[in-house]
């Protein structure tokens, strides 16, 4: 049986792009639109297992849209990654555009995004196991101090609270969590700007403290 995927986007490279993707799947049948007009009447011709959809549609924002696929699990793909506020449902997650195979085969396979999983590949670099341990515990420290000091500098110094954020990305890098570093990205950029950040640094506190369950788990007693 097809996997059918909706997408749901304007631009005519990302769409190739799509195309290309799920050429690669024998099990994919893939439906691309950028007519809102049209687009309850073909998800009630059409029962879609995942939809991918732009953050923008024209001059349309892909929240206004949201309801009408109900539970049907879907992603935002987006050239810039921030939280939707007030949104129901909430995507599975934000995906940094363009949608490469390896990430859409992912999703397909086990339902997941596989963006944000730590992993300790960065470590297996160093032939010396004490070493490995050693650097383990540095970032474990360096995590286990932002939780801390990232709340206290939200309220007292912006200065402060850019600089953890910054050194924070990458300790998100060392663990491949593409997602957690992209919203960091994010959430600078805004502060940079004094723009409200709040919502992001929520989700930035919440993968920190996964982050070192994480590590402390993947450490020798």
């Amino acid at each position: 049986m097809k996997v059918q995927v909706l997408y749901v986007e304007d631009n005519l490279i990302d769409k190739r792009n799509m195309e290309w993707v799920c050429s690669n799947f024998s099990n994919i049948a893939l439906t691309i639109t950028d007519d809102l007009d049209q687009l309850p009447d073909l998800l009630k011709e059409i029962s879609f297992d995942i939809i991918f959809t732009d953050r923008r549609i024209g001059s349309a924002n892909f929240a206004g849209i949201v309801p009408l696929w109900g539970k049907t699990p879907y992603y935002v793909l987006s050239n810039s990654i921030y939280l939707e506020k007030g949104l129901e449902p909430q995507p599975i997650s934000y995906l940094q555009k363009p949608l490469i195979q390896s990430t859409f085969e992912s999703i397909i396979n086990k339902g997941v995004v596989p963006l944000n999983d730590p992993n300790l590949d960065y470590f297996e670099q160093f032939p010396n196991e004490e070493f490995k341990v050693k650097m383990k515990e540095l970032l474990k420290e360096e995590l286990e101090n932002a939780l801390v000091k990232i709340p206290e500098a939200q309220k007292n110094d912006s200065s402060e609270l850019i600089l953890l954020i910054h050194n924070l990305a990458g300790s998100f890098s060392i663990l491949s969590m593409k997602d957690s570093f992209a919203i960091c990205k994010e959430t600078e950029k805004r502060l940079r700007a004094n723009e409200n950040a709040d919502e992001l640094i929520v989700e930035i506190l919440s993968n920190v403290k996964h982050s070192i369950q994480f590590v402390t788990l993947h450490q020798p007693n």
